[in-house]
């Protein structure tokens, strides 16, 4: 397994430059727009290694993480190199943030789906009355997007 934990990550000012230069805001979030690698984490060559920049800006301020610990982003965004989202903890507890976002996910797909159905519902029935059919039967029932599905 490759230990991705830079030696003495203690950054110089032209470092801090070379890395900010490789940033834009986005949001609150802090992207990293070199390279990334498969996982879409942000990478870079520093003292003849390939590391994680989120993990780089992370150890600098607040030194070496402890084994078997990794760093989670509280933005669920992968580039994002913001130290104020990132976060120490464990595996199991990042699958976990994961499964609930995942889950968050699929509820706002599910009313997004629900939603776009009453659109079409809505413009259907302002079209048949502009047209000047008679829309019997024909109910618009806005319900809350938020609410359950």
């Amino acid at each position: 397994m490759n230990d991705d934990r830079p030696p003495s990550p203690v950054l110089t000012d032209k470092d801090i430059d070379r890395l900010t230069g490789k940033t834009e805001q986005v949001g609150e979030c802090t992207v990293w727009t070199g390279m990334r690698d498969k996982d879409g984490y942000g990478r870079i060559s520093w003292r003849g290694r390939s590391v994680r920049v989120h993990r780089l800006v992370w150890e600098h301020l607040h030194g070496p993480l402890p084994a078997g610990t990794i760093l989670r982003h509280t933005c669920d965004n992968p580039p994002c190199v913001n130290p104020e989202h990132l976060q120490p903890g464990t595996h199991k507890e990042n699958a976990e943030d994961r499964e609930r976002t995942t889950v968050m996910l699929r509820h706002l797909d599910a009313r997004v789906s629900r939603l776009e159905q009453e659109m079409k519902l809505m413009r259907e029935t302002l079209l048949a009355k502009s047209n000047g059919k008679a829309v019997r039967g024909l109910s618009v029932n806005v319900t809350d997007p938020w609410g359950p599905p």
